[in-house]
């Protein structure tokens, strides 16, 4: 319970938004050769917001900035300005300035740093304006009170207490080490040191948050920041990998670090469907930050993980990390002539050529569609799975993916059609038979999933699940006796603590329904039980805490006091699901358990939630049929 209320704690706790004073500033990093020093190139153009004494960094060229403004009364500024270079020789610089805010001052250059060999770069400022503006996003990772960090052996994870990114902390750990332990491997990175990895849930403003990206750098202080929330929980992209290139390697321009941090991805595929589509850009006017921050993120990101890729995969790593060591924008296509004997030009044309007649593996779409399923990606998934069958439509041991893709997209009547084909592909599979009848139920087949349910159990005599499934349809029939007939049948089976959890459910409901407090507080606490045994074992799992809500629901009619918990138990569940079909399940039953607690307005607005949101068949039916009994 104390989990619970320290959720509701982080749900509310950034909610209120507060007025502060923001300064803006015009960066530009300038570059130039050192044989060429009047001849000055703008790499970065940038305005960015600063809070009031609040240290903020940004990650420009191969620099991290750290910016710390006093505004007065009288809105004049004064600047603390620090910059630190990439290691190995960590070149460093310090600059107190006052700012001016009229339209014709000039840029003031507050220093510069080397970048490699022979290029440099100077770091202009100018102010911009001052305005009071109410802010969106106050998290402060460095609050310990609502913050914590656990540390993996490569990372220091920070996050808020009882966030997403606390829920999903192991899988998502487990796929950063993979992917630093692969780079390390494939590129010879040499371990030295944790990185500090902090997931926001919005952008915080310690922080400049990369041009058109969700992550943000600090090499000075080994950290990485990314955006991790209910519609980003992808942490996929180049973030990671983008800081180990600078790390390790030192600069290169944005595009080949970039390119390079998206190595392991579908890049030759996605560059391929964007040359279709005609999006992609001349790679010529890539090579200089300012210019590729302009462009459309996405597809630059693809085009140079592309590029990138076909470089190394053509002429090796050794190669491409002489020409990463050495290129820069001045030199880019010397220096490529210089490695790989060809022009910009020339290689360009023979990438185009080769991405244009690439098709990707079958295990290779399946490998990102269930990597894009585990980041809670589901539309992108789905994209992946019809790919696959437009290149290899013979692939039937892969329906079972396609068909749950449609699922999690709550497209029901398609995802009913690919399991009925998935089925009579191997008519001897009971599990077929009960997956075909859950989406036949959740589409509102109700004799299509009886058939399917009754072949299930044929075919299947070792697990209640099929036995528990038939009693439920024929209970949300109307068929109660029937349906009681199954449950027994069931609990025979011995079932397991899912299987128990449902099962037990149902005996309280249906208790519940004959006034037999004795049954229902017996069934109540065996379904309790079973219950509590998920949430230890799978703590970022919503649905234990639906059926817990669920459990609590049904058991109020008997004992009201038992109401208490339900709300909290569905609100973490809420919280945590993201699949239409269990999120339409959640609301339902939050909006019975606000008319029992007489919140018509909040059961209106929620059953309504249902209806409209792609919740199964039954489950608006029953909103519709609870919604026109509300006077």
């Amino acid at each position: 319970m104390k989990k619970i209320f320290l959720l509701l704690i982080v749900i509310f706790s950034f909610s209120s938004a507060l007025a502060e004073k923001v300064l803006y500033l015009n960066v530009q990093v300038q570059a130039y050769l050192s044989s060429q020093p009047n001849k000055l190139e703008i790499l970065e153009d940038r305005t960015i917001r600063l809070l009031d004494d609040l240290e903020t960094s940004v990650f420009l060229a191969n620099f991290t900035l750290t910016l710390k403004p006093d505004i007065s009364e009288d809105a004049t500024a004064l600047l603390k300005v620090n910059w630190y270079g990439l290691p190995p020789d960590l070149e460093s610089g310090f600059k107190e300035l006052p700012l001016e805010f009229k339209k014709t001052a000039p840029f003031m250059e507050v220093g510069e740093i080397k970048g490699k060999n022979d290029l440099f770069f100077k770091i202009l400022l100018k102010g911009n304006k001052i305005a009071d503006e109410t802010l969106g996003c106050t998290e402060n990772p460095y609050d310990t009170t609502l913050w914590k960090t656990d540390e993996s052996i490569h990372f220091y994870f920070t996050f808020i207490k009882n966030s997403l990114a606390d829920y999903f902390w192991n899988p998502n750990k487990s796929y950063l080490e993979n992917e630093y332990e692969r780079y390390k491997k494939n590129f010879e990175f040499t371990h030295a040191g944790k990185i500090n990895y902090f997931y926001c849930s919005c952008p915080i403003n310690q922080v400049v948050w990369d041009s058109g990206s969700f992550y943000a750098i600090n090499t000075a202080k080994n950290s990485i920041f990314v955006i991790y929330n209910h519609d980003h929980k992808d942490i996929s992209h180049p973030a990671l990998n983008v800081y180990l290139f600078y790390y390790y390697w030192g600069y290169a321009p944005k595009f080949i670090v970039e390119g390079a941090g998206g190595y392991y991805t579908l890049n030759y595929f996605l560059a391929a469907k964007l040359k279709k589509q005609k999006k992609l850009y001349a790679l010529k006017s890539l090579i200089w930050a300012k210019a590729y921050n302009q462009k459309n993120r996405e597809v630059a990101y693809w085009q140079s993980a592309s590029f990138v890729r076909y470089l190394i995969d053509t002429y090796g790593v050794a190669i491409f990390k002489e020409f990463y060591q050495e290129v820069h924008e001045f030199n880019f296509e010397s220096v490529l002539q210089k490695y790989y004997k060809k022009s910009l030009a020339e290689i360009e044309k023979e990438w185009l050529k080769f991405i244009e007649f690439y098709q990707p593996y079958k295990h290779d779409l399946v490998y990102f569609a269930k990597q894009s399923t585990g980041f809670k990606e589901y539309q992108k998934a789905l994209e992946l799975y019809l790919d696959l069958f437009k290149i290899y439509p013979s692939s039937p041991e892969a329906l079972s993916l396609l068909g749950n893709a449609y699922y999690l997209v709550g497209d029901y009547s398609q995802a009913q059609k690919v399991y009925q084909r998935w089925s009579d592909w191997d008519t001897t599979k009971g599990e077929r038979y009960f997956v075909w009848g859950n989406l036949s139920w959740i589409a509102g087949d109700v004799k299509t999933a009886i058939s399917a349910y009754q072949k299930a159990c044929q075919k299947d005599t070792v697990y209640a699940v099929n036995l528990i499934n038939l009693g439920k349809l024929y209970w949300a029939v109307g068929q109660k006796d029937s349906a009681l007939y199954y449950f027994d049948l069931a609990d025979k089976k011995k079932p397991d603590p899912p299987e128990a959890c449902e099962l037990f459910l149902a005996y309280v409901k249906y208790y519940a329904e004959k006034k037999d407090s004795l049954k229902v507080q017996e069934n109540f606490q065996k379904a309790k039980n079973a219950a509590s045994i998920l949430v230890q074992t799978k703590p970022d799992e919503a649905w234990p805490y639906l059926k817990l809500g669920e459990i609590y629901l049904a058991a109020s009619v008997i004992d009201p006091t038992k109401l208490d918990s339900t709300e909290l138990y569905l609100k973490l569940a809420e919280f945590l699901e993201d699949r239409p079909y269990y999120y339409g399940q959640i609301l339902l039953a939050l909006g019975k358990t606000y008319l029992v607690q007489k919140q018509t307005d909040s059961a209106k607005a929620i059953l309504k939630q249902v209806i409209k949101l792609p919740s199964g068949f039954f489950e608006k039916k029953e909103a519709r049929e609870l919604l026109a009994k509300i006077k």
